[in-house]
């Protein structure tokens, strides 16, 4: 034993106690340029080994139940040819091999028709049936496969947002069940309401140049020949041939041979 008072020899608590380590410990100057050291005491080291798979357990990765249980994607496959000469296999076979890599449950929607001013069956009932909640995706094979204009792109973009629908176009690499692709659509939607700010603000601009030069808005009124529009419907004939007899609108008919007779009355 050490007497007390007397500092311990490194050295002799070296070979005294072999399994301890001597360390510093809080770094506080004894005023000599020393540190006071410490004999840190030996921690145990175990060895943790994994468990063996048991027989008939089969090794692979971890499934979380929660995610194993999840039902596939419902996906819309809609394509669409203009003519009859155009075959649509090339949009097809793109998207059911995504499809198939995804693992979509998919029900496809084809139209065989031209996009301007068409009536286009398919899309119809595939656009009902992502309304009533049968669908999870929608996925195309380009934007102009799709949609008539840009205009109705972005329409179409909107309501499937109002319902929780997503929509993938391949050509253009669109897929707003990603941060990307909700990016992408965010900025063309934000494009589309300063275009159509854009010329909102030029209408409203030439109207009031209009205004200020003294010139009639809206459009041109058009002179009817009322005296033989009541002559001819004295003779029996119907709105819709006087109507055609003079050229005007039916409507337009009405309400001018009323205000002539409202007049008289």
């Amino acid at each position: 034993m050490t007497p007390r008072g007397i500092e311990p020899n490194k050295a002799t608590v070296a070979k005294t106690e072999p399994d301890r380590e001597l360390v510093p410990h809080n770094p506080i100057n004894t005023g000599d340029g020393r540190f006071p050291l410490v004999p840190l005491r030996s921690v145990p080291f175990r060895c943790f080994t994994p468990k063996r798979a048991t027989e008939g357990q089969q090794r692979g990765p971890h499934k979380d139940p929660i995610m194993s249980s999840k039902k596939p994607t419902r996906a819309a496959l809609y394509a669409r040819v203009s003519t009859d000469e155009q075959k649509h296999d090339l949009q097809l076979d793109a998207l059911r091999q995504v499809a198939e890599q995804r693992g979509w449950s998919v029900t496809e929607y084809i139209d065989q028709a031209s996009g301007s001013g068409a009536n286009l069956p398919e899309r119809n009932r595939m656009m009902a049936d992502a309304q009533a909640g049968k669908l999870d995706l929608v996925a195309t094979w380009r934007f102009d496969r799709f949609a008539r204009s840009t205009r109705d792109l972005l329409d179409a973009l909107d309501s499937f947002q109002t319902w929780g629908i997503e929509f993938v176009s391949l050509q253009e690499g669109i897929d707003t069940s990603t941060p990307m692709g909700r990016m992408v659509f965010t900025i063309i939607g934000a494009l589309a309401e300063f275009e159509k700010n854009l010329i909102r603000e030029r209408v409203v601009a030439g109207l009031q140049a209009r205004k200020k030069r003294g010139k009639a808005l809206g459009r041109p009124r058009v002179a009817i020949d009322v005296q033989r529009a009541v002559r001819l419907r004295n003779e029996g004939k119907s709105w819709r041939r006087v109507a055609r007899a003079i050229g005007v609108d039916q409507t337009t008919l009405r309400r001018a041979v009323k205000a002539i007779e409202g007049e008289t009355a």
